[in-house]
């Protein structure tokens, strides 16, 4: 059970990382520049979470 929390948790931050790298291409976009920053701090901070679950369960 844990192996696939751990999956699961792996795929959500590889996810994550994409998002953020596609919102940070639109940072200078005339119309989702603010849209994206906002969307890139959140994905930061979920990034943040995920990683911090994953070394609490590789211990």
């Amino acid at each position: 059970m844990e192996n696939g929390i751990i999956e699961v948790l792996e795929s959500r931050a590889a996810l994550l990382k994409e998002h953020i790298e596609m919102d940070r291409k639109m940072f200078n976009d005339p119309f989702l520049a603010q849209h994206s920053r906002g969307r890139v701090a959140i994905e930061e901070n979920w990034l943040e979470e995920t990683e911090r679950l994953l070394k609490m369960l590789r211990r």
